[in-house]
């Protein structure tokens, strides 16, 4: 991100989502910026900073990533999943009182790892209000195969402007079931344990009702349910 002719106090950077198909939107605020640092291995830490406004010189360009969150889709659905940790707790602290009063103590503290929670969690997967949280995600879920319209827009002030930058990109039948999956590793986020989500990566063209845009191409990276 550069700044031309003269510097430019950034307010806010947000993204205006429209499926070509049907023209329903969805927006996504920013909420964190991210490490440009690439994670080599899954156990590599993601760092994370809060997002601020900022002043963007014109001697300074940004080097950015900035994550996106729908805040009106985690809104309305959060209550209808909110309570699964509680439940999972519920669940998990029971079985392993089971567990006691079946076998001794040395046991159990062998029992009690990460192996246990996943076993425990596959049972607590058949669960009622495990399989209707799920279904809920599962309903919910947004994205379908075909194109889409991504305007990124950067709000700025004094003085106070706008800027946008519109982009297409299309996602497959591969790239939706794929994403779909992802209510899976969300309960388990929800629930403390480690989630492994999958991503859809398409190629970012112009928007070609832009006339005399540059034929550049961006890359950048899909996740529902965040």
């Amino acid at each position: 991100m550069r700044a031309q002719h003269k510097d430019a106090f950034v307010k806010r950077v947000f993204l205006q989502l429209t499926r070509i198909r049907d023209s329903s939107t969805h927006k996504f605020n920013w909420h964190f910026f991210r490490s440009s640092t690439i994670a080599i291995k899954q156990s590599d830490p993601i760092r994370l900073e809060i997002v601020a406004s900022f002043l963007l010189t014109q001697n300074e360009p940004l080097k950015y990533n900035i994550v996106f969150v729908d805040e009106a889709f985690i809104s309305q659905n959060s209550p209808k999943v909110g309570h699964i940790p509680a439940k999972w707790m519920e669940f998990r602290n029971q079985k392993i009182k089971e567990l006691e009063n079946e076998h001794d103590s040395t046991t159990i503290s062998a029992l009690i790892n990460p192996l246990l929670n996943e076993v425990l969690f596959g049972e607590f997967w058949k669960e009622s209000e495990v399989i209707n949280a799920y279904t809920t995600l599962d309903r919910v879920f947004y994205w379908e195969e075909g194109d889409y319209k991504l305007s990124i827009i950067v709000e700025c002030s004094q003085p106070d402007q706008e800027f946008r930058k519109d982009l297409q990109f299309s996602l497959s039948k591969e790239d939706v079931e794929s994403l779909r999956l992802n209510s899976i590793p969300t309960l388990r986020a929800l629930c403390g344990l480690e989630a492994v989500w999958n991503f859809a990566y398409p190629e970012y063209k112009n928007d070609s009702s832009q006339q005399g845009a540059p034929p550049d191409r961006y890359y950048a990276a899909l996740h529902t349910g965040r």
